[in-house]
């Protein structure tokens, strides 16, 4: 058996919540964070990818539109009515379809403006850049109770000097 970070901290919030939804597969609401965040995450990779081939996309907003309505027609299709689905904001506006679409901008442009002006690139491994780059563990002490944690790092930077960074690229308020 093998769980994702994300599985296992939903696991660590609320046992009963994990049962419903991984395992029982209780019928859940789409949520626009999810959308949002698939969305900045694919720009991300996207811009990554050419600034590893040496090129610099600095039309953000063509990059990452593009994405985001793509990604939003499917979620339309396979969830149905948006109105319904969750959204967070609760002390700002509502982040739904018109607050993602603008503001998945900015989030794209501050990481490339910083890799840009910092001389941050993907670090490349076997020729291809280390964006999504699978990892697993083992969590628990007891060989017959461990499990397999699997996950991806959103990116592994060289830096200027020659160093490693992995990053984990964030949409929403939490840290």
């Amino acid at each position: 058996m093998h769980l994702s970070n994300s599985q296992l901290n939903d696991y660590a919030r609320c046992g009963k919540a994990f049962q419903l939804r991984r395992i029982q597969h209780a019928p859940a609401t789409y949520s626009w964070w999810l959308l949002g965040g698939i969305a900045v995450h694919e720009a991300l990779q996207a811009w990554n990818e050419a600034w590893h081939q040496g090129q610099i996309i600095t039309d953000i907003r063509g990059l990452y539109t593009p994405i985001f309505d793509r990604l939003y027609a499917d979620a339309v299709e396979k969830y149905g009515d948006p109105d319904e689905w969750r959204s967070g904001g609760r002390k700002t506006e509502p982040q739904t379809h018109d607050w993602w679409r603008e503001n998945g901008v900015p989030q794209v442009a501050g990481w490339a403006n910083f890799a840009v002006e910092n001389g941050y690139r993907p670090a490349v491994f076997n020729g291809v850049p280390a964006a999504e780059l699978a990892v697993a563990t083992h969590y628990g002490s007891l060989e017959d109770d461990r499990i397999e944690v699997k996950g991806f790092i959103d990116l592994v930077a060289q830096t200027p000097e020659g160093g490693l960074v992995m990053i984990d690229f964030k949409t929403g308020s939490r840290a």
